[in-house]
């Protein structure tokens, strides 16, 4: 039998992301078999007391100061999560290098640019909080942001604010208003994740702003309450936070058997969850815009080029060709992108069976949408889906994945 390995997963549980990373080394832990983890929601007991309890091992929330100290001082091995974006930030905050698994914060930034960019618009701009420490993952992910918006040939706006929490209501609303108000729109703001997206969105509602209409609103994090809560409904980023906990737990694994460990590990994003506040493609063309309100508002449904055209009052070939001129595909192109984009997040999101995520996004049957799956992806949607999880007991991702992350 394998000797049992004692493991400590010590995390802000208050955190959706981090209660979700702690099932990701749930998931590893149940795979290998011998590790008795030691996991507390309670504030107040999450750190055991590492000189009764004599741990093998523990993952950290090492953005937590009272955390770090308890742990990179116990001789221990150790592997981190957390807020830091760049190895040699966590080396200057703590003293001390430990491998460190952490969101690819560059490619989030990136991923909400294409977003925005497909939605569309000439006018895009970040919005963050005020930089500290153990949350240098805001900045990063405007980099990412940046660079892609220069990629493209356009410039974006930038806002920090003073304040990082709500606990100054009014003060932060004033100030989100104001930076609103100077805005060119339409415009498409990424918050640095769902919470400041929250504020941006409450202070468009005070402001008269439409969303998406005048201010089209993208977050991070895919925190189901904050993104339902908000009105309307907020599309954001979903991270691959169990990815994240099981790849912590695979470096743990060899941490503790003496192997070598990256000092740095970085883990893709993985889909953009689209909801009512981003719902929209900015462009000038009027008929177009119709037309696509109208593809995107029968998402789910069967319909065909003739019912677009049909309800706009215009021949297919007329379409066609100012969908051409202003997107560069065809009408028919468009509602398969939206077909696909549905798919994609039920498959992302959901263990529904394919048979039933065809149906739900529009597709005639399965079959179609494996066709349509195969020709755009190159994989079917089987594939596309193990290839958004973890497959085997390396710590390693299979696919697209492995090889760098699903763009979609």
């Amino acid at each position: 039998m394998k000797r049992m390995c004692k493991v400590a997963v010590i995390v802000s549980s208050y955190k959706d992301a981090h209660r979700k990373i702690a099932a990701g080394v749930g998931q590893y832990s149940q795979q290998v078999g011998n590790w008795s983890v030691y996991v507390e929601a309670e504030p107040a007991a999450r750190i055991p007391d590492l000189r009764q309890w004599r741990s093998d091992g523990i993952i950290a929330d090492l953005g937590d100061r009272e955390i770090a100290r308890a742990v990179l001082n116990s001789g221990i091995p150790v592997v981190g999560i957390g807020g830091f974006a760049s190895p040699e930030l966590l080396e200057r905050t703590l003293g001390k290098q430990v491998p460190y698994v952490a969101t690819d914060n560059i490619a989030i930034g990136r991923m909400g640019a294409d977003h925005l960019l497909e939605c569309g618009f000439e006018h895009l701009a970040y919005c963050g909080i005020p930089w500290v420490a153990t949350n240098s993952w805001v900045e990063w992910r405007r980099r990412g942001f940046v660079a892609r918006l220069a990629e493209a040939g356009l410039r974006s706006h930038s806002f920090l604010g003073r304040h990082r929490t709500a606990k100054r209501w009014p003060q932060l609303q004033a100030e989100l208003k104001l930076w609103l108000s100077t805005l060119p729109r339409p415009v498409g703001i990424m918050a640095c994740n769902d919470a400041r997206a929250h504020h941006v969105l409450e202070a468009c509602r005070e402001a008269g702003l439409r969303v998406p209409e005048d201010v089209a609103v993208l977050g991070v994090d895919n925190d189901l309450m904050m993104c339902e809560m908000s009105i309307p409904s907020l599309s954001s980023i979903e991270q691959d936070v169990l990815g994240i906990g099981y790849r912590a737990g695979a470096a743990l694994d060899r941490l503790m058997h003496g192997k070598r460990v990256p000092p740095w590990t970085r883990v893709d994003p993985k889909i953009i969850v689209t909801r009512q506040s981003t719902t929209i493609v900015a462009v000038k063309d009027p008929l177009v815009a119709t037309a696509l309100r109208f593809i995107h508002s029968h998402t789910g449904d069967l319909i065909q080029v003739e019912q677009v055209t049909g309800a706009l009052g215009v021949s297919r070939t007329t379409l066609d060709s100012r969908f051409r001129q202003i997107l560069g595909r065809t009408t028919h192109d468009e509602i398969e992108r939206t077909r696909l984009r549905m798919a994609k997040t039920l498959l992302a999101t959901t263990d529904l069976p394919l048979r039933i995520i065809a149906t739900r996004s529009g597709f005639r049957n399965d079959n179609y949408m494996g066709y349509v799956f195969r020709r755009a992806l190159g994989v079917s949607p089987g594939v596309y889906r193990k290839q958004l999880r973890l497959t085997d007991g390396t710590g390693q991702l299979s696919g697209s994945r492995r090889r760098g992350g699903a763009r979609l």
